[in-house]
């Protein structure tokens, strides 16, 4: 495990340092820590919720835990799947309905994501959000467009607190400053605490 940063690091370097070391991580190896991650979040959505709620879940893109086996899993246990859209930026995200036979499209971001056309107006049960780093107290560090916070935020006001789970290697552990609007994770899940 890498050694945690100062927290007065500035977070762009910190962000680069750390998407270096994701994408530099050996494929077989890679493998291996996606499927942990898979079990735990697994377990956690198994212990926690009804077959029929709905989980938001992404689709991998710069080396980020690939959980789309875990999206077939769930689509075939029953629960809905959802993967978020950006509409525009500067705005919550938005999700749209998966299944297994759905296409994904590169969008303007060049970020895989569900045709517009199966936006779906319901709340997710459950957000799993990748993290490039994360600290002891389950703050996430993103990429610094704010999506997934605008998106949290909004669902708190009004009054909808689906559980979060951020994903993220165990090297991403590190210390960083946290803003206001940082909204902690429920849980964390590493591929040594899913196992």
């Amino acid at each position: 495990m890498m050694n945690i940063v100062p927290t007065n690091i500035d977070k762009r370097v910190l962000r680069s340092q750390l998407l270096s070391l994701r994408q530099a991580m050996r494929p077989h190896l890679k493998q291996q820590h996606d499927d942990a991650i898979c079990r735990g979040v697994r377990s956690l959505i198994y212990a926690r919720h009804e077959l029929n709620a709905v989980v938001a879940l992404y689709a991998p893109i710069r080396g980020e835990p690939d959980l789309m086996p875990l999206a077939d899993e769930l689509l075939a246990a029953g629960f809905m799947v959802v993967l978020p859209v950006v509409v525009e930026k500067n705005a919550p995200l938005k999700f749209a309905q998966y299944t297994r036979e759905d296409a994904l499209v590169v969008s303007s971001l060049g970020i895989l994501e569900p045709d517009l056309s199966t936006l779906n107006a319901v709340l997710p049960d459950v957000v799993v959000v990748p993290c490039v780093g994360f600290d002891g107290k389950g703050h996430r560090l993103g990429y610094g467009g704010g999506f997934y916070d605008r998106t949290l935020a909004a669902f708190k006001s009004v009054g909808h607190e689906p559980m979060t789970i951020g994903v993220a290697y165990d090297e991403a552990l590190v210390a960083f400053a946290v803003d206001a609007f940082d909204l902690p994770m429920d849980e964390i899940i590493t591929p040594m605490c899913a196992d």
